[in-house]
Parts: C-alpha cells; sequence; structure tokens
C-alpha cells in the first residue's frame, strides 16, 4: 500500500505535489482542532458534573449540620432546661426547609437519590415534631418524658436513620 502512494506520488506533476503537501499538514491541523475542540467540550461537562455534585455535597453537609445542632440544642436544653441551648434549635429549625429545598433541587435529576432524600424529610420532619412536643412539655415542668426519651435513645435511632441516608 505504502508502494502504491509512493508510486501515485512520483507519477504527479510538481504544482499538484506543492499542492498536496501543503493540504495534508492543513488537514492535520484542521482534524487536530476539532479533535481538542470536542475533548474541551468534554471537559466543560465533566466539570459542570463535578460542581454540581460538590454544591450538593455541601448542601448534604450543611443539611446534616443543621440537624445535629438542633439535637444537641434539644439534649442541652433537656439536661439544663436553659433556654440558651435552644438557640442552635431554633436556628436550625429556621435554617432547614431552605436547606433541604436547594439540596432537593441539585438532586432532583437523579431519581433515587430524590426519592431517598424524601424519605430523610419525613423521618427529619418526625424527630423535629417529637422534640417540639417534648420541649413543650418540659417547659410546662414535665420533664420525665424527654428524660426518657432521652435515656431510651429514641432520638439517637432516629438520627441513625437519617445518617445512614444521607451516606
Amino acid at each position: 500500500m505504502l508502494r502504491r502512494f509512493v508510486q501515485f506520488f512520483n507519477n504527479l506533476p510538481i504544482a499538484r505535489k506543492l499542492l498536496l503537501t501543503a493540504i495534508i499538514p492543513l488537514t492535520a491541523f484542521v482534524v487536530l482542532g476539532v479533535e481538542t475542540y470536542r475533548s474541551l467540550e468534554t471537559l466543560t461537562e465533566h466539570e459542570e458534573q463535578l460542581d454540581r455534585v460538590y454544591v450538593a455535597q455541601r448542601a448534604a453537609a450543611e443539611y446534616m449540620r443543621l440537624i445535629v445542632d438542633y439535637e444537641t440544642g434539644f439534649r442541652g436544653y433537656v439536661m439544663t432546661r436553659q433556654d440558651a441551648y435552644l438557640i442552635p434549635s431554633r436556628n436550625a429549625h429556621q435554617h432547614l426547609p431552605s436547606v433541604e429545598q436547594v439540596l432537593l433541587g441539585l438532586i432532583r435529576p437523579h431519581r433515587a437519590q430524590y426519592e431517598t432524600m424524601q424519605t430523610v424529610q419525613r423521618v427529619v420532619k418526625q424527630l423535629m415534631d417529637e422534640k417540639e412536643n417534648l420541649i413543650r412539655a418540659v417547659k410546662k415542668g414535665q420533664t420525665t418524658e424527654a428524660l426518657q426519651y432521652l435515656e431510651e435513645g429514641r432520638g439517637r435511632d432516629l438520627m441513625q436513620v437519617v445518617r445512614e441516608h444521607m451516606a
């Protein structure tokens, strides 16, 4: 095959040989340019995907931090009955819905993750409803149920469910 090409090339007039020698590098340059463009497009797509994953991970970490703050504030309040311990719980209670919506928006295209987050949402709502009822009871001086809740580890069990799903 190479021998045929050499013979074909040798039989060409000089003007065509010069044209062919100019076209070969130009063709290589165009092919290289197209491949470089494709590679950059792929790289950009992957970078955007990675950025979305990073933002979703940060939102998930923020969500978990708020849940832990809520739990910690609740425990501190039940054990000490000092309202200062409720500050992290109130802050978390206030910010959780917005972080939750951001996170759901980021993972909406991923059905399995979205469904898992909806499950987590239900567990977190249950956890917060239970704790809000117990906080109201403690404020009324009824601490037995809240202390029993802590001793039995019911809140810890719900937190474990949330952690497992968020992992």
